[in-house]
């Protein structure tokens, strides 16, 4: 690790822990598709317990992939609380779990091969 990194390796690898589970991929993905979007856009787009997903939000924004936000220009009495990804979800979304994925995916066959021979 570089001496000025912000987080250490075991903050990292946290990130990549969290977001590589399913239901944070699937949210950390929407948000990416969508920029910003409630819990409950989310409960409804993922189709899913907003408790559920609160547990991962929260998780997701211990680990800072994703933050809270708060708009209070709604036009009602309640303030519009939406999540958005982080610059760090963006790369390890973009450059880690994604490509990660579609490489693997795209060499499935030679790896199938490689240990099954």
């Amino acid at each position: 690790m570089p001496e000025d990194s912000l987080f250490t390796l075991e903050e990292y690898l946290e990130m990549y822990s969290v977001a590589a589970s399913e239901p944070a991929f699937k949210i950390l993905t929407a948000l990416s598709e969508e920029d910003r979007l409630s819990e409950s856009e989310l409960s409804k787009m993922l189709d899913r317990e907003g408790n559920e997903l609160h547990y991962y939000l929260r998780k997701l924004k211990r680990s800072a992939l994703v933050r809270n936000r708060r708009d209070p220009n709604t036009g009602t009495e309640e303030p519009y609380s939406y999540y958005t990804l982080t610059d760090l979800s963006e790369i390890v979304l973009e450059y880690g779990l994604k490509e990660g994925i579609e490489k693997l995916a795209k060499e499935e066959a030679d790896i199938s091969d490689t240990y099954s021979g």
